[in-house]
């Protein structure tokens, strides 16, 4: 009984990561332009929005790829 379960559940973890890779890029390449050409030509992909003061070593520009 027991064998049946671990087989259902490893089968659930490969269908899970192999979903995961084609629903995961959809929002960034496929929702996020068609949003921005909808609201006049907005570009989304260098918005973000800063929650807490930077660190203290960070002197660059405040740009999403230099805070990450």
């Amino acid at each position: 009984m027991s064998r049946g379960n671990v087989i259902d559940l490893a089968l659930g973890a490969i269908i899970d990561a192999a979903f995961g890779k084609v629903v995961d890029p959809m929002p960034m390449h496929l929702l996020m332009p068609l949003l921005g050409r909808a609201l006049g030509g907005s570009d989304f992909a260098t918005l973000f929005i800063m929650l807490s003061s930077p660190p203290i070593e960070c002197q660059g520009p405040f740009t999403r790829d230099a805070l990450t």
